[in-house]
């Protein structure tokens, strides 16, 4: 895990402006940092580097790296890079360090566009070309780790974040305010369905894309992997197989994660997806674990129980961040606003920054977590609803038989209206108004009413598929994994997440949908691949709390401080009414949509007071 950041273009970047942006790469990567300048044409290029040591501890994998013809600055893990790297030995190539990173850039010189199809892992990462002047930019096929870019009539800037790229230009970035009413109004699962930023012209490299950038300044994005929209179900797979393959390919995929130099922890919730993790690392693969956990003591938010029981049948250590502790948690939301330049998308992924500053505070440079097995296994309450919708008309008892258990075990556990109504999905094939939930009340708070159409990018014609699809790669995990990378590197450290493999994912599409939920059971394939590794407990939980809490565990919004500072002038009402705003604060109560607009217009006003200033 790094910081990556470079330029390709007329200007000639002075030493002062680079070292200023490395001076802001520390915290990506505290261990070492550096950069390299060429002259290609009548172009200059320039690649910076901020290292975070994670394999091969040895300054002789300190980057800018160069191999001849070739220089790599490299943002992330090859998992596999030990099978990669025999491989290549078998036909004759040397290596001089044991990093993953000379593996990655010897396999792009024998590979070529082909090494796309080898590697496993996460990266962003640019190969510059010294012969033909080619610069060949590359993310990994979740979007695990971030890559954004700009392109001016000058030349083509790019970084691992957006502050770094406001160096490189010598002049603030303007704010794009449509992408913050967007967000306030819709919320989180909007934002990634346009390839924009809170920031005009700021653009990202898409999850499995190249961007080629050419001696006339040209630039050509394609697509390395076709999987989601290509892999179909394979409806001779048993449930029992089925069983047996996720299991041994998770197995497999955390066992490749845990290759490290230095120290590994894991984030511990009470869920099914965690506790797997853990139960794996530490009674299958013969770890000692460290763990760590979140705990409110608002109960829809409690899971100490669960907790509990891992640690109790892992005997894996485990450190408790108690979010009753007192302390200012406005200060600390601020300071990671302003180290993001972005508001945060959800309260969970503060509570998920706690957890990463005491994993940080411990000593540990990586962090375990279950990231996308909602996603890719059913872990939704709506995904219950399109899963009875896809039964009815192919087996009308076991259609009886899953509505029966819908109603004694999911229906209760469901705060959410709109999803609770089966009628809803039943009647309408287009229905997703319980994914923007109140989102023209949101809008009537609004100076300039926003465009609430829910949309959706069609990758299969099994609706409840494509939903998960549409989850992993725009409006859920790819969220997720941009905050995670911010917290992360926030505290120095990596985030991992197993489930996004490769292999493991590409099988989840062959699952057929039928085995994906059982007897009232999400997940049922992967709770069932679990059964004598991860205790009953957490296997055989129904309950979805994962790593949350309640907005009023942290802010309160009836306090002199919070209200005097919700009321001084901001950019924030030019976009928001603000007496309206203001008036809903004084509820004793919030439903939860209503915590996430107000959460969301605090970390915007944050946001765009901290631009001012």
């Amino acid at each position: 895990m790094c910081g990556i950041a470079g330029y390709y273009g007329k200007k000639n970047l002075a030493s002062s402006v680079i070292k200023k942006t490395l001076s802001l790469m520390i915290n990506r990567g505290p261990d070492y940092n550096s950069y390299k300048k060429y002259q290609t044409g009548t172009n200059n290029v320039v690649l910076m580097h901020s290292r975070l040591s994670i394999i091969d501890l040895e300054e002789r994998s300190n980057q800018p790296f160069v191999d001849d013809d070739l220089v790599i600055v490299f943002n992330g893990e090859i998992y596999n890079y030990l099978e990669i790297k025999s491989d290549l030995k078998k036909l004759g190539v040397k290596f001089k360090t044991k990093s993953d990173t000379e593996v990655l850039l010897k396999a792009y010189r024998h590979y070529g566009k082909e090494v796309f199809d080898k590697l496993e892992g996460m990266w962003s990462f640019c190969i510059f070309e010294k012969k033909t002047g080619r610069l060949v930019i590359s993310r990994d096929r979740f979007g695990e780790k971030p890559l954004y870019f700009l392109n001016t009539p000058d030349g083509i800037y790019f970084a691992s974040e957006i502050k770094f790229i406001n160096a490189m230009l010598k002049k603030d970035l303007e704010v794009d305010h449509q992408a913050i009413s967007r967000f306030i109004v819709l919320g989180h699962k909007s934002f990634y369905k346009k390839n924009v930023s809170f920031y005009k012209g700021i653009k990202s490299v898409g999850p499995h894309e190249v961007l080629k950038i050419f001696r006339n300044l040209n630039y050509k994005i394609s697509t390395y992997w076709k999987a989601p929209y290509k892999i179909k179900e394979d409806k001779n797979l048993t449930r029992d197989q089925c069983v047996k393959d996720v299991r041994e390919k998770l197995i497999r995929s955390l066992e490749i994660r845990m290759r490290s130099d230095v120290p590994i922890s894991f984030c511990l919730s009470g869920g099914i997806d965690s506790g797997s993790l853990v139960s794996i690392a530490s009674k299958v693969l013969g770890h000692k674990v460290n763990t760590f956990s979140i705990i409110d003591t608002d109960q829809r938010y409690n899971e100490l129980k669960q907790i509990k029981s891992v640690i109790k049948d892992t005997n894996c250590e485990n450190t408790i961040v108690n979010l009753s502790e007192c302390r200012d948690y406005f200060e600390l939301f601020s300071d990671l606003v302003k180290y993001r330049d972005a508001p945060i998308m959800t309260v969970s992924y503060f509570v998920h920054s706690l957890l990463l500053s005491e994993i940080s505070k411990k000593g540990f440079k990586i962090a375990m977590s279950g990231v996308a097995a909602d996603e890719m296994f059913t872990g939704y309450f709506d995904h219950f609803s399109f899963y009875l919708k896809d039964q009815i008309g192919k087996n009308l008892d076991a259609y009886n038989k899953s509505l029966l258990d819908w109603q004694a075990h999911i229906s209760p556990l469901i705060r959410n209206p709109k999803i609770k109504n089966l009628d809803n999905f039943f009647n309408n094939n287009n229905f997703r108004d319980h994914i923007y939930l109140n989102s023209d009340k949101f809008n009537a708070f609004m100076r300039q009413d926003q465009d609430i159409k829910f949309s959706e990018f069609n990758f299969n014609k099994n609706e409840l598929r494509n939903r998960m699809l549409n989850e992993l790669f725009y409006e859920v995990v790819r969220v997720i994994l941009n905050e995670d990378d911010s917290n992360s590197m926030y505290y120095s450290v990596e985030n991992r997440s197993p489930f996004l493999d490769k292999d493991l994912f590409e099988y989840s599409l062959k699952i057929p949908t039928r085995h994906l939920i059982h007897e009232g059971y999400n997940k049922s394939i992967l709770r069932q691949s679990m059964k004598g590794i991860l205790n009953d407990k957490v296997r055989l939980f129904r309950e979805k709390k994962g790593f949350n809490a309640s907005i009023t565990t942290f802010f309160d919004f009836k306090s002199n401080q919070m209200l005097d500072f919700l009321k001084k002038d901001s950019e924030i009402y030019d976009i928001i009414n603000k007496e309206k705003f203001i008036s809903i604060l004084n509820a004793d109560s919030y439903p939860n949509s209503y915590n996430k607009f107000i959460f969301r217009v605090l970390g915007s006003k944050i946001f765009l007071d901290t631009r001012e200033n």
